[in-house]
């Protein structure tokens, strides 16, 4: 049952929460529930869970009431949207975006199913005739945008076992990524040399809390093997 689940996932999560990045144990167990996210947001596979469950919830309880239900299905999905978009949880941005092109097809998919069913456009036939016609577009722009982010995916998968073989580390590549993203925006910086400056003090301090976290957790180790 995905309740289940749910607690199993939260309580490994939880009890391994110091050293799930550090633990090579750990990450190799449970590595699949948190390793696709960012540090910082290594439950996220918890509220994805969770919004799973709001759809099957609300379309379990308010199926009596479509305009109802499609609005429910908006909110919970447009909510995630909007949460996706602030957080970016996902250590490569191709997910974040994946997640909200695709929330913003099935929203756009469900006001369609809640102009037709509730008639707002009038009994004309060429008014439904053109909501089935965005339906139907929405529906092709759906599959394009999955048979794209697939595409990349598989790209990003075969340059990474190239990078593999060729001896380049898994982080050199995550570097390069963010080095990337930094340098796109590198014209809208007003004082590159105090950003850098900036960047520089916090990641220190970042290390510093870092390594203080693993030291604490390699001492609670004994004690909990014990």
């Amino acid at each position: 049952n995905a309740e289940y689940m749910g607690g199993f996932i939260a309580w490994v999560l939880l009890r391994n929460r110091r050293e799930l990045f550090t633990n090579l144990p750990v990450l190799q167990a449970y590595g699949a529930l948190y390793r696709l996210y960012r540090r910082e947001f290594y439950a996220t596979s918890l509220v994805l869970l969770g919004k799973r469950l709001a759809i099957v919830f609300v379309s379990l309880f308010f199926s009596r009431v479509p305009v109802l239900l499609f609005a429910l299905l908006v909110v919970v999905l447009g909510g995630g949207a909007l949460l996706q978009a602030q957080a970016g949880p996902y250590y490569y941005p191709m997910y974040d975006a994946l997640e909200l092109r695709l929330s913003a097809v099935l929203c756009g998919l469900l006001l369609c199913g809640i102009t037709f069913y509730a008639n707002a456009l009038g009994p004309s036939a060429a008014r439904q005739v053109a909501v089935l016609v965005v339906f139907f577009l929405l529906l092709a722009a759906l599959a394009a945008v999955a048979v794209y982010f697939i595409v990349l995916d598989l790209r990003q998968i075969r340059d990474a076992n190239r990078a593999r073989r060729a001896g380049t580390p898994q982080v050199a590549l995550f570097d390069a990524a963010l080095e990337a993203q930094m340098l796109r925006r590198w014209r809208d910086v007003q004082d590159p040399g105090e950003l850098i400056r900036r960047v520089a003090a916090k990641a220190a301090e970042l290390e510093l809390e870092r390594d203080a976290k693993a030291s604490a957790a390699h001492s609670a180790a004994p004690l909990r093997t014990s």
